[in-house]
């Protein structure tokens, strides 16, 4: 059973509050309580608020932009169609790709979809912009 208890240091008066509590709330819970039985705590949850210092960004920029192979890739717009593939990690700042297109890294896939184009910011994060057709009357 979860039993909540203050915040604080854990001094003996902590522990016998927190037994009462947990007494208290098996004997709601179940109907009774035995009260002379030793309390066991098997596990304990955290919940803390903290402040963290401003988040500085920075930038990254690669040696290079390169890509790394091609590939069938198949979108709905198009089909299948012949894909190139880049490694996250050799696009520079400002970086234009457009679509259709796959970026990889080695904890995501980035996929650009025909009519769509990527570009990696300052700081290296991958927007994601459908390119503006000119409508015909």
């Amino acid at each position: 059973m979860t039993v909540p208890v203050d915040g604080g240091p854990v001094t003996h008066a902590t522990l016998n509050r927190l037994a009462d509590a947990f007494h208290e709330t098996h004997e709601q819970t179940y109907g009774h309580a035995s009260r002379t039985e030793a309390v066991h705590i098997v596990n304990v949850r955290l919940s803390a608020i903290g402040q963290l210092p401003v988040l500085a960004l920075r930038e990254h920029p690669a040696p290079h932009v390169g890509r790394a192979y091609e590939r069938h890739a198949w979108f709905a717009a198009t089909g299948f169609v012949r894909t190139p593939v880049y490694w996250r990690r050799t696009l520079q700042s400002g970086a234009h790709v457009p679509g259709p297109a796959i970026i990889e890294a080695v904890d995501s896939t980035t996929i650009v979809p025909p009519g769509w184009h990527a570009r990696l910011d300052a700081c290296g994060f991958i927007a994601l912009r459908r390119i503006q057709t000119q409508a015909h009357p």
